[in-house]
């Protein structure tokens, strides 16, 4: 029978927050690194400036990143609701503007054993 362990997103320190500051894939922040279990990832976005920002996570690889606009000032914006993940892959996330304190994801992993 399978197990679910629910776990924070391997890229933040005891659950907190990960903060999104770089414009390009090369320098995006790694928001988790899969192991080869199986991961049910949960991740949310929020933006603290007074501009929309892009969020672009990578899932596992750089093409065809998903892409969402996180409104000005917002609370928790869905952006991985339960994606399914594997094999030493990692999700990474890069942002539309510069800015070192705009846009922040949090989330949890379900790791499948």
């Amino acid at each position: 029978m399978a197990t679910f362990t629910r776990e924070p997103l391997s890229g933040s320190t005891s659950g907190t927050p990960i903060a999104i500051t770089s414009t390009i894939s090369d320098n995006g922040a790694t928001i988790h690194t899969c192991d080869t279990n199986k991961h049910e990832i949960y991740l949310f976005a929020w933006n603290i400036s007074t501009a929309a920002v892009d969020l672009f996570t990578e899932i596992g690889s750089t093409v065809g990143p998903v892409i969402q606009s996180i409104p000005a000032r917002s609370g928790q914006v869905p952006v991985l609701p339960g994606s399914f993940l594997t094999g030493n892959k990692v999700v990474r996330g890069y942002c539309s503007t510069v800015s070192t304190a705009a846009l922040f994801v949090s989330g949890w992993v379900n790791k499948i054993t």
